[in-house]
């Protein structure tokens, strides 16, 4: 059935579901704005990675910059199906937000049929070499976003640093090493200690056990992400006032209790840009990159909790120098 016939039936589900911060309205009708569709591979208000995305898109929607729909919680198998679905419905710009649908993306891209289509591929570097004219690519500097969750913690003044972490992919190991130049860059004697990786992103037993386990061997800080485990490590640094740093303070009861803050990624000055580039001919052929210095990575929800007695209260005014610093190559991460 042709999205469009169905559109007056499903305009207010759609509608609630943007306020929800899972979806965004559409109309079914020409409005001269762009089309957008992204396919997130969990929740959109996981507090992480897939809000970022979500949250981007829906604010552009609320702002009337387009009409946009966001397909949560969709696997590898079930993600080629719907990029194809947007594509056959006439979407202007389809979003794969996860670096898993990037085969899914490029062989539904290389389709003639989708050929007006605009595709936005979720990836690390290598896919930098394979943007065409309907696609581009996106990512984040992963040895920036952990600088950034590094030097937040550094102003902690706490030593050890415990690291606790799902998998150990590529992309994880260079966020965890700019960690330590992120600390290093603040607290030079501080000790980093290795990441732990447990190997699950979601067993919240697992990682309790592991933040119990560098607690126990005298860590004064645990350092994370954001992710469904979250909640087991908040658990474990709650019960002896030992401080966290890196997850959302919505995981948990006790996360607000032990967490400093996090580095942030903001999509949404650069997905404007990528929009624009729809609307005006512009788009294909290139990668977008977020970064400290292009305000894409940024600090998000600063607490000075009982463990941090040392956090400084301006922490968010001095993150703007650095990233202007940055930006002006005054600072130069990892050189």
């Amino acid at each position: 059935m042709r999205f469009k016939a169905v559109a007056a039936v499903v305009g207010a589900l759609l509608v609630a579901a943007s306020a929800a911060g899972c979806g965004a309205s559409d109309s079914g009708t020409d409005t001269g704005v762009p089309r957008v569709a992204i396919v997130l591979g969990g929740q959109a208000n996981d507090g992480g990675f897939n809000q970022a995305g979500a949250s981007a898109v829906d604010q552009l929607a609320k702002e009337g910059k387009i009409e946009a729909q966001v397909r949560p919680g969709a696997d590898e198998r079930r993600a080629e199906g719907y990029f194809q679905q947007f594509a056959a419905e006439g979407y202007d710009l389809v979003i794969g937000w996860s670096a898993t649908f990037s085969a899914s993306m490029y062989k539904i891209s290389a389709d003639p049929k989708y050929a007006k289509t605009k595709f936005l591929v979720t990836g690390d570097s290598s896919d930098k070499q394979k943007t065409s004219a309907n696609v581009e690519t996106w990512t984040y500097d992963n040895l920036s976003y952990g600088y950034l969750l590094g030097w937040i913690a550094g102003h902690a003044q706490l030593s050890p640093i415990g690291i606790i972490d799902g998998k150990p992919l590529p992309a994880q190991k260079k966020k965890w090493e700019g960690f330590a130049l992120g600390v290093k860059a603040v607290q030079p004697t501080a000790e980093v200690r290795e990441p732990v990786f447990i190997g699950s992103w979601e067993d919240a037993l697992l990682a309790n056990q592991a933040a119990t386990a560098q607690i126990g061997s005298g860590a004064r800080m645990i350092a994370t992400n954001s992710e469904g485990f979250s909640p087991g490590i908040a658990s474990a640094a709650a019960a002896r006032n030992v401080a966290t740093v890196g997850m959302a303070s919505t995981a948990s009861a006790e996360t607000k209790k032990v967490n400093i803050g996090r580095a942030k990624l903001d999509m949404l000055p650069l997905l404007r840009q990528i929009v624009d580039r729809v609307k005006n001919g512009a788009f294909g052929g290139q990668t977008s990159t977020s970064t400290i210095g292009n305000r894409s990575l940024v600090l998000d929800e600063l607490t000075k909790v009982e463990a941090t007695p040392a956090l400084p209260v301006d922490l968010q005014a001095r993150a703007q120098d650095l990233a202007q610093q940055i930006a002006d190559g005054k600072i130069k991460i990892g050189s």
